[in-house]
């Protein structure tokens, strides 16, 4: 779908420019433009200093300005002005990258600019001088937003500056999205690093003397008799401005206390810029952070950002980011410059493993809001917030990636549930989860010919032929030896779980270029299930056993399906008729789960008889369900915590992947059927809720694992990624290439 182009223009400085802000506003670009498709792109005004002469900038930097010359300001200001495509500025401010007396050249700039602009505040001074008071004052008056990195940036603005609270936005320092790494993965990368069976501890960032690295130095050596295997690596070059004055000053200052303490052995610098991925292997490999920064007013650390994302127990002077961000959850504080403090904390979290292992968790699970796709979707939300033209459909679809399910697949199927992202065989496997692999896996195939997908159906299908019984129903428990789980069984209705499984079946009959033994699989034991002889007493279950019935019409044309098929439409409209109310056009007394699917049945009865009724009732109930399930341009799928009763409070939370991807695949066919483009734009609105689209603003969708996390509550994730949701997520994702298939 096209669009009108979008522009945003940054003023920052930029890679290969070497600093923090930097490197964020070049993370900040990617995760961006990978989520949104074309039509919304960055367009960077590198700022440069006055000692450094330009840089081989990228394509996407349009234009440089040399903080000293007032003239590339304004030039910079009437390009953007006269741009029609650039319709949002956004400035990333922090008073060192900008020159002129009390940031004059800004504040000229800023006066000058005719498109919304939103600034990024990443220094705001507690007890602010007057030009400091006056230059945010300013902010204020020209920009539709400010944006800041922590809650305690916030509030000074509001109680020290007098901001109103109304134009602040809070937004974290973006991190990478990385898997949370287990002790014996921590072991494999160590050994890739040369650093075998060695307790690492990290600080990494530009160096200068601000960061107290001498403090965390002595107190290293006051504790290298208890664990001589003890590494500290300081990772990062000094920072340029600093070099430019002072040369290498500090960091021989360093290396002379080293030598003066006997540690060489047990302290590494590494003197160099690194990149991402580098950077993070070695904080893969590190079991302690270290950040010791001498400034309590210091508002942003992205280097700690980094650690804790990461999943690190982190040793942290209290300066104010560490203060919001770290508890006694994630890490500990100490005092500035006390090296009997700093040690006495590395004691405790080196000779208590469980400890610090359980730290690391918890800094891991409480930085998922930080991920750079998160923070992207944020600052997008903001942008398009104040742009006239804005457009809500611009999300860019990931890749369809099966890595999660392979992931939790064995040789018997797939199994239930996860701990994290790893397969937990605890609970076994359901008939359930395998026959919704079947379909996506088969659909993953037929769409891309990865012959992954073919194993992996083949690994289902074998399943469904094990979980078959003698009068040729389905058994839906399975135990992790394999056996069959009868108390579970017996305990459950079979019946959804046996009409996926047809539906499961004859969907992959349907789909052409598969093994011809896979078609002789499905028809042998489809022979023996005795199909059209169903009758199936639940709703949901009389919906998926017409989308199969439906499926396999489309292959042979017989009385008996079309009869079967009008039989459990007719039912589904008589259930229709009985609850329906004049506020409420719906199949039953609540919504509870899997609720599209019994409209989108209806769509199915009438393709097949051509009766109207059924088109009618399919478009009324689906639209009020898409009625029940969104907030304005937000999808807020019918929450599991207690669904929602005729009459009653629609329950909000736990909100599900498996609802939410339901209603993607009806709306997708109503939209084949109807080739009306609002239900196609439907579509893509309700599948954005797994790209962050949601009550949470956060991605339920994990690119970093290709898998899905388990729904969310009023809070937050439910950071497991099992079957039924990873499936589900790939259904949708699948569906929406149908239309173009």
């Amino acid at each position: 779908m096209s669009h009108k182009p979008i522009d945003i223009a940054i003023i920052s400085s930029f890679p290969p420019r070497k600093c923090g802000i930097a490197s964020f506003t070049n993370d900040l670009t990617q995760n961006i433009e990978q989520l949104f498709d074309p039509s919304l792109k960055v367009k960077i005004f590198a700022l440069n200093t006055a000692s450094s002469n330009s840089f081989d900038y990228p394509k996407k930097v349009v234009g440089q300005i040399h903080n000293t010359n007032l003239k590339d300001y304004l030039k910079a200001a009437k390009i953007i002005n006269q741009s029609p495509s650039i319709q949002s500025v956004l400035i990333q401010h922090e008073f060192g990258l900008f020159n002129g007396k009390n940031n004059s050249y800004l504040q000229k700039f800023i006066k000058l600019l005719e498109k919304p602009i939103i600034i990024v505040c990443h220094t705001i001074l507690p007890k602010p001088k007057p030009f400091a008071k006056e230059l945010f004052k300013l902010f204020q008056a020209k920009s539709k937003a400010l944006i800041t990195l922590t809650e305690n940036s916030r509030q000074t603005l509001i109680n020290e500056y007098g901001i109103s609270k109304k134009q602040i936005f809070v937004i974290p320092h973006g991190i990478p999205s990385t898997q949370f790494v287990t002790n014996a993965e921590k072991q494999k990368i160590k050994l890739n690093l040369h650093l075998k069976n060695k307790l690492i501890l990290t600080t990494f960032g530009l160096l200068n003397k601000g960061k107290g690295l001498e403090y965390a130095i002595k107190a290293v050596a006051r504790i290298i008799r208890h664990k001589p295997n003890l590494r500290y690596l300081i990772i990062g070059p000094t920072h340029p401005e600093v070099k430019k004055r002072e040369g290498e000053k500090y960091r021989n200052k360093l290396i002379k206390l080293v030598n003066i303490l006997g540690i060489q052995k047990n302290i590494k610098f590494y003197n160099a810029y690194q990149k991402t991925s580098k950077l993070l292997n070695y904080l893969k490999a590190t079991d302690i952070y270290l950040a010791t920064p001498l400034n309590e007013n210091q508002a942003v650390s992205g280097t700690l950002s980094y650690a804790l994302g990461t999943g690190l127990p982190v040793i942290s002077t209290a300066f104010a980011h560490a203060k919001e961000i770290i508890s006694e959850q994630n890490g500990l504080l100490i005092k500035f410059k006390d090296v009997a403090d700093l040690a006495d904390a590395l004691e405790r979290l080196i000779l208590n493993t469980p400890f610090r292992n359980q730290l690391a968790k918890n800094a891991f699970f409480s930085t998922r809001d930080m991920l750079w796709h998160n923070v992207a979707l944020n600052y997008a939300n903001i942008i398009l917030k104040f742009i006239p033209a804005k457009n809500y459909n611009f999300r860019k679809l990931p890749k369809i990636r099966i890595g999660h399910l392979k992931r939790l697949t064995n040789k018997f199927g797939v199994f239930q549930f996860a701990d994290l992202f790893f397969p937990n065989p605890s609970y076994g496997y359901t008939l359930d989860d395998n026959a919704r692999a079947l379909v996506a896996a088969t659909k993953h195939f037929a769409m891309t010919k990865n012959k992954t997908g073919l194993k992996l159906a083949n690994i289902y299908l074998n399943f469904i032929k094990k979980s078959q019984i003698k009068n040729g129903s389905f058994v839906n428990y399975f135990h992790a030896d394999y056996s069959t789980n009868h108390n579970e069984n017996e305990k459950c209705s079979l019946e959804d779980s046996n009409a996926r499984t047809l539906y499961a079946l004859y969907a992959t009959l349907n789909e052409n270029g598969l093994p011809k033994k896979i078609y002789h699989k499905i028809q042998s034991i489809l022979k023996h299930a005795k199909p059209l002889q169903q009758n199936f007493r639940f709703l949901r279950a009389k919906a998926f056993y017409v989308k199969g019935l439906y499926n396999f019409y489309k292959i042979k044309k017989q009385k008996l399906t079309y009869d079967q098929i009008n039989k459990n439409c007719r039912q589904l409209l008589l259930s229709y008729q009985k609850h329906k109310r004049s506020n409420w056009h719906w199949f039953e007394p609540i919504l509870t789960y899997s609720n599209s699917m019994l409209s989108e049945a209806m769509l199915y009865g009438y393709l097949v008889t051509k009766n109207i009724k059924y088109f009618k009732i399919a478009k009324l109930t689906l639209e009020f369900l898409v009625k029940e399930s969104f907030n304005k341009n937000r999808c807020v799928p019918i929450g599991q915590n207690g669904w929602y009763k005729r009459g009653g409070q629609k329950t909000k939370f736990d909100q599900q992947p498996e609802e939410v991807a339901a209603l993607v695949q009806t709306l997708i066919k109503m939209y084949q059927i109807t080739q009306e483009k609002k239900y196609f734009i439907l579509a893509h609105k309700t599948f954005s809720w797994f790209l962050g689209n949601n009550t949470l603003s956060q991605f339920v969708y994990d690119p970093s694992t290709q898998g899905c996390f388990d729904g969310f509550g009023q809070k937050s994730l439910n950071f497991n990624q099992g079957a039924e949701s990873t499936i589900s997520y790939l259904l949708a994702r699948l569906a929406l290439e149908e239309p173009h298939s």
